[in-house]
């Protein structure tokens, strides 16, 4: 295993991330659900982005083991 180095994040520091509730984009009460991933950290996030209000909410999707 590498050492840690600053400034160099990696996914196994953190854990895991859940995606079992991972799934095609849908489109739910006038919102679109979709999920990105950030390919930097490696995190997982559920995007939810209302019709009436096109400012997406990012939410990262729980960490496992």
């Amino acid at each position: 295993m590498a050492a840690w180095i600053e400034g160099q994040p990696r996914l196994r520091d953190c854990g895991r991330p859940d995606l079992s509730e991972l799934a095609l984009p849908s489109v739910e009460d006038g919102r679109l659900i979709f999920y990105v991933d950030d390919k930097y950290l490696g995190l997982a996030y559920k995007v939810i982005l209302a019709f009436a209000n096109p400012i997406a909410d990012y939410k990262p999707l729980p960490m496992g083991q």
